[in-house]
């Protein structure tokens, strides 16, 4: 940690990952609720008016209506039994480390979490009113259909049930997931079997992965790994442009007027300075900046923010 009470890259690496530290939270809660008890609640059933134990954090209607929204977080954190969290963070694990490089932690996040919040509306809309949903089954979805997208031609070596070894491309995973869920859901709606399986929630939270992707500007056709992290360090090149124009338009916007005439022809040749190498950024990536160039934009965050109004 540095003096200023920041982290240094070196320590930012050692920091366990995203994908590690939801998969940690999803095994702490199922421990402290199949091992010790903890994280239940009782809930009298509507129809028999009896206490039933529930599982905190669990989503519904009912809960919705009553103002728990949080709960569209949390039943993501919550899995049934061991197979059911063994498969959810498999899938978190396998596809969530591939969609972090490429993405980055903002995007995976938002993946992640786009996915497991839609996927729970969508469940619930065909779900009776106290039928509570849990699991990360949605998210996950949303990973492996957003790694598919970005990378639809990448061959895989997987275990069919952990032990009959298989070769397919990215785009058939996802798409053998999303159609055995669409599957089990018309049999579920047409026969009634299976219902206690989300179904619908996978199939909502895929399509949230899937369109997450397309609106950044990936999945128009085979891309190869290298051209996808350049696409990304321009992008966040971009991001981070955006982001210090912002900063320096709420310290020198429109509302702070600024008499011309105080300005000196130094802070005038900074301006052009800082226009020229935002310019270089938007081109080649942050990246590319020399040290002489970094240091005009150090100098111009503190001076001026006339080259960031310009434009």
């Amino acid at each position: 940690m540095r003096a200023g009470g920041g982290f240094d890259g070196q320590q930012l690496r050692q920091m366990p990952s995203p994908v590690t530290i939801i998969i940690w939270i999803n095994v702490a809660v199922f421990i402290l609720q199949y091992f010790f008890g903890l994280l239940w609640e009782e809930v009298r059933d509507p129809e028999s008016h009896q206490l039933v134990a529930l599982q905190m954090g669990a989503v519904s209607r009912e809960v919705l209506a009553e103002g728990k929204v949080h709960r569209l977080i949390t039943y993501m954190f919550v899995h049934g039994n061991v197979l059911h969290i063994l498969g959810n963070m498999f899938l978190v694990y396998f596809a969530g480390k591939h969609v972090l490089k490429i993405l980055g932690t903002k995007h995976f996040l938002g993946v992640y979490f786009l996915g497991g919040v839609l996927g729970a509306l969508g469940q619930l809309v065909i779900s009776g009113p106290n039928d509570p949903l849990i699991g990360a089954s949605a998210g996950a979805f949303a990973l492996v259909c957003a790694f598919a997208t970005l990378m639809p031609e990448l061959e895989l070596l997987m275990l069919l049930y952990f032990v009959i070894p298989i070769r397919l491309r990215a785009k058939y995973l996802a798409l053998g997931l999303v159609g055995v869920s669409v599957i089990w859901f018309l049999v579920a709606s047409i026969f009634g079997a299976g219902t206690h399986i989300a179904h619908l929630a996978h199939i909502v939270g895929a399509l949230a992965g899937w369109y997450y992707v397309r609106v950044l500007g990936y999945g128009g056709g085979p891309v190869k790994l290298s051209e996808l992290r350049r696409m990304r360090a321009e992008r966040e090149a971009r991001e981070r442009v955006h982001t210090k124009r912002q900063r320096w338009s709420k310290k020198f916007g429109k509302g702070k007027v600024v008499n011309a005439k105080i300005l000196t022809k130094e802070e005038d040749d900074l301006s052009d300075e800082v226009d020229r190498v935002l310019d270089k950024i938007n081109r080649e990536g942050f990246q590319s900046l020399t040290k002489d160039e970094r240091r005009i934009l150090e100098d111009g965050s503190e001076h001026i923010g006339k080259g960031a109004n310009r434009r």
